[in-house]
């Protein structure tokens, strides 16, 4: 089993630094960081993408099979034959900016030879992973997920980002067809991440021995 943590942590140090510390305090094998305070070294499980907004942390011993090119808006890594991504980019950029990246992050998912899982912070509205508006970049997101049959694990429940009255359904994780049934309690932890965005938890258990996630209600994927 790996054992995971999703958290943007608002380029704040002290997010960033309790981010480690929950890590470690939960047994999070892997920790995808979006829009991160600072890069650390990668001899110490630190694999942040060009621009330095993104980030794949491995914060216990597990092996490390491969390691992904250098990108912009994301950084993937594989371990147990799963190509792992963290994907961050900016609510600024235009639409036309934020199709190229979608279109580099597909060439890059369709490039690999097993299951994926891609998260982060897309800064992109759709009601499939919770948000009760479309915007432009949903609808590419959604289209780009349908595209490589990716399967989102929110469930819409909780926002992922919360500033006073304002909540927002913005940071989400999609895996592959056959990871589907091999997540399991994905979950928003009710604690303090000195961000405005809630941590998030899950599993992968990679027998047939998981508690999978109860299928998605109240929308059609397609």
């Amino acid at each position: 089993m790996i054992s995971f943590l999703q958290i943007n942590v608002g380029v704040c140090r002290s997010s960033q630094d309790l981010m480690v510390h929950t890590a470690r305090e939960c047994g999070a094998d892997v920790v995808l960081v979006s829009e991160q305070y600072r890069n650390a070294d990668e001899e110490t499980g630190w694999y942040s993408d060009t621009s330095g907004r993104s980030a794949v942390f491995v914060s216990s011993n597990i092996a490390v099979d491969v390691v992904g090119p250098l990108d912009i808006g994301f950084r993937w890594v594989q371990i147990n034959g799963i190509r792992i991504y963290s994907v961050y980019y900016s609510p600024n950029a235009t639409i036309a900016e934020y199709n190229l990246f979608l279109s580099r992050l597909e060439n890059s998912v369709r490039s690999a030879d097993g299951p994926v899982l891609v998260a982060g912070d897309f800064n992109a509205k759709r009601p499939e992973w919770g948000s009760p508006t479309t915007d432009l970049r949903g609808n590419a997101l959604a289209d780009l997920a349908s595209s490589l049959n990716l399967h989102v694990c929110n469930d819409g429940n909780l926002p992922t980002f919360t500033r006073g009255a304002s909540e927002s359904f913005i940071d989400v994780t999609f895996v592959s067809q056959s990871l589907r049934q091999k997540v399991s309690n994905w979950r928003i932890l009710d604690e303090d991440s000195l961000s405005l965005h809630w941590y998030i938890a899950f599993h992968i258990t990679q027998t047939d021995h998981a508690t999978p996630l109860p299928p998605p209600t109240g929308w059609c994927w397609r």
